[in-house]
Parts: C-alpha cells; structure tokens; sequence
C-alpha cells in the first residue's frame, strides 16, 4: 500500500487525495481503503501513531514523503522488528 504523507501547504487534502488517487491508479483501493481513512480526521500523526499503523498493516507500506518524521517512526519500527515490510519514498514539496 502506497501512503501519500506530506507536510505543507494544504497537507490535509494533499494527503488523503493523494493516497486515495495512488490506491485508485494501482487498482488496489479494495485493499488501501484502510491506509486511505488513516490519514483522517487529521493527517498529522505522532511518530507512535505512525509505528502502530506500519506493525497493525497487514499489507507492505510505501510511504512517499517529504516529512522526516515518518523517516525515524520506519527506522525505529525497522530496529524493533526487522521483518516488517515498510519503505520510505523521500519527496520534495513546497
């Protein structure tokens, strides 16, 4: 599942519209429906709410972001269990 996690202008549209139209453009939106509704009500999640939503996905992550926190949830979830299926996808946005 490909997440869509921006900080920035606009962020809260930017990432649920985003995610939504990646899951709709991979043909997966049947499986991505739950990392779609993740981002609401608010798109800006703590680093513990990150680590919960990357152990609980019972489908790989790819997140592609341009926010750092995401970066450090994935390592701190990549130290504590080194099986998880999650990448990081750095993007730069205004």
């Amino acid at each position: 599942m490909t997440v869509l996690y921006v900080n920035g202008r606009y962020d809260a549209l930017t990432t649920y519209n985003g995610t939504l139209w990646l899951s709709v453009l991979y043909n997966n939106h049947g499986r991505a429906w739950r990392d779609t509704l993740w981002v609401l009500p608010t798109p800006t999640k703590s680093q513990a709410e990150l680590e919960q939503f990357i152990r609980d996905s019972p489908d790989p992550v790819r997140f592609v972001t341009n926010a750092p926190l995401v970066s450090a949830a994935v390592a701190h979830v990549r130290q504590t269990d080194p099986s998880v299926r999650v990448e990081v996808v750095p993007i730069t946005y205004p």
